[in-house]
């Protein structure tokens, strides 16, 4: 009998401990918080909370390194010199306390604005961990917490990541000869278009600049492929967009002639557009098109264009060019989908890039297909085809579409829109219309 009871309680307390081991979680990575580098012209109150700041976010994902401890281990280490690197006698002592990053952080002001640039250090090898850097730029200091939280969630560091919307950065376009005349143009609007889309956070060009001075890289060797792997190393966004005009021609046809009242040159400019979208955290391409993109003196208005110069068709070139090239960005980074359904009447997802009058039509299903050995996702299957729509009417940040016809079936939410017609904004005569089709005054350049 006892020996019963004694093999009982023995497999009681098997189970206890087995099943403590089973219920406790494996133990978290361990990071530490170096104190910043203050720069000149920042007061070290303005950065006073920042590292608590820091470390109240980190918590939740990892255990964080008493930062007392980390600055007498760093006292006499090259690191606090550099701030890139760790000896190895630090990281023997850091090994001990079983510490596997370290977050550093520095602040500078340019003019008005703070320049913050962080890095993680890998303490197993003292060096920084490719892609665990961030960089930005701050115009009012009451907005840096946001701008971090930002920085850790692109580096991998919330425990949570956020939703926030995806961020791109816009390389100033390439361009030479002729093509230089309107590329500064060009690229302004594209970067204006997608910020007006609601769809991206945009990278500033001061954020771009710091950046590309850090890494001492220029903005034309960022677009050559070769170049694409530091690229991927910065994550200074989730996409970059690379733009190039390799030509450009504004030739005048005939004569200036007189039109209400005015004179008016007739004009044929066109010009090569090409575009390439890299996926910053695999330096993939993952989009690239271009197209030789005309427009004719006749293609705007007369009683807008009856006062214009050659400047203004290069402006409007510009803006003809980035709406066909954002149409394309969209088509790609945010693919078009039903959102609701009500009746007769469509959803979709997006507005931006889509004009009046299009046509779509709408897919159930569409499931990837993936290499049965590889797992490489190969493609979308086709899906059913169950209605046609047209777009009516735009409701802030959604397009409104009617269905045409019997739909086929059920529409599901999330079908996806395939173009059936796309308008031309040149040759429909939109571009020069907003979206509820009321022609303003187009804006002279200066």
């Amino acid at each position: 009998m006892r020996s019963l009871i004694l093999v009982g309680v023995i497999a009681t307390l098997f189970s206890t401990f087995s099943l403590s081991g089973a219920l406790k979680a494996p133990a978290s990575e361990k990071i530490a918080i170096a104190e910043p580098k203050i720069h000149r012209g920042v007061a070290a109150d303005e950065v006073a909370h920042v590292s608590d700041y820091l470390e109240g976010k980190l918590n939740a994902k990892f255990q964080v390194f008493s930062r007392s401890a980390l600055n007498d281990i760093l006292k006499e280490d090259a690191f606090n010199a550099s701030g890139m690197v760790l000896n190895a006698d630090a990281q023997k002592q850091l090994s001990q306390q079983a510490v596997d990053w370290i977050l550093v952080y520095s602040v500078a002001k340019s003019g008005s604005r703070y320049v913050v640039s962080m890095r993680v250090i890998d303490r197993a090898t003292g060096m920084v961990r490719p892609g665990l850097t961030a960089n930005f730029i701050v115009g009012d200091w009451s907005q840096i917490y946001g701008k971090i939280d930002a920085a850790l969630d692109r580096m991998g560091l919330l425990d949570k990541p956020s939703e926030n919307v995806k961020r791109i950065a816009v390389l100033p376009t390439q361009g030479t000869g002729e093509a230089a005349r309107i590329v500064a143009g060009y690229g302004t609007k594209l970067a204006s278009l997608l910020q007006e889309s609601g769809l991206f956070e945009i990278v500033s060009r001061e954020d771009l600049a710091s950046v590309v001075r850090e890494s001492q890289l220029t903005t034309s060797s960022m677009s050559a492929s070769a170049d694409w792997h530091k690229i991927a190393e910065l994550r200074i966004a989730d996409y970059l967009v690379i733009t190039s005009i390799p030509d450009y021609q504004d030739r005048e046809i005939a004569s200036q002639t007189a039109i209400a009242g005015g004179t008016s040159s007739r004009r044929m400019m066109s010009a090569r557009v090409e575009y390439r979208v890299v996926e910053v955290k695999t330096g993939k391409i993952i989009a690239q098109s271009n197209a030789h993109l005309q427009m004719r003196h006749t293609d705007v208005p007369a009683d807008v264009r009856r006062d214009w110069v050659k400047t203004d068709y290069d402006n409007a070139f510009c803006e003809y060019a980035a709406r066909w090239t954002i149409r394309r960005l969209l088509d790609t980074l945010d693919p078009l989908v039903v959102a609701a359904v009500d009746g007769n009447m469509l959803y979709l997802s997006r507005s931006a890039g889509l004009l009046v009058g299009e046509t779509y039509r709408i897919y159930n299903g569409g499931k990837e297909i993936v290499h049965p050995k590889t797992g490489k996702v190969l493609g979308r299957a086709s899906g059913t085809m169950v209605a046609t729509c047209k777009i009516a009417e735009f409701a802030g940040a959604m397009a409104i579409a009617q269905i045409e016809g019997t739909p086929a079936g059920v529409i599901q939410v999330g079908a996806e829109c395939r173009a059936d017609h796309v308008a031309d904004p040149v040759t429909e005569g939109k571009i020069f219309q907003d979206r509820s089709a009321t022609p303003p005054a187009y804006p002279r350049a200066e």
